[in-house]
């Protein structure tokens, strides 16, 4: 099923690698990060969270990485404050980048489809449904990016 849905959102992949491209040089200021909720090691623990979802087959294990992923932001945050919601946003997008590589996005279009098919009505109204729609917000909102003309 996976490869069947690879093949139709090809040309998803392509966009999505393109405008990483345009992406992965930028700081964590470049998307939004308020200066107090940068990170020095540059979120490395979510990184590390996200960039395992490759190795998983299973929707269930792709939704508890999401989950995985959002706990090591929250739990490396700066202060005792918690990340509000238009932030934590900007950092999953700084992560999401951050752990793909010019041609291998951390999540695509396909992975995102797959785990939406497959998802269960209970999984979808759980924590890992609101995570889910998370990362697939980031992903839209990286389809929508447009370089800034200076």
């Amino acid at each position: 099923m996976k490869k069947v849905v690879e093949r139709r959102t090809r040309n998803k992949y392509h966009m999505l690698v393109h405008k990483l491209s345009k992406l992965i040089g930028k700081q964590q200021k470049d998307f939004g990060i308020p200066e107090k909720d940068q990170r020095n090691d540059g979120w490395k623990a979510a990184i590390a969270k996200l960039k395992t979802l490759k190795q998983l087959h299973l929707p269930l294990d792709m939704i508890q990485c999401f989950m995985l992923t959002a706990a090591a932001i929250h739990n490396n945050k700066k202060s005792e404050q918690p990340i509000d919601a238009d932030h934590f946003i900007n950092i999953a997008i700084y992560v999401y980048v951050k752990s793909s590589t010019v041609k291998t996005p951390a999540i695509t279009e396909a992975e995102l489809l797959f785990i939406e098919g497959l998802m269960d009505k209970q999984t979808a109204m759980s924590e890992g449904g609101y995570y889910f729609t998370v990362f697939r917000s980031v992903v839209n909102w990286i389809y929508a990016f447009e370089e800034k003309k200076e």
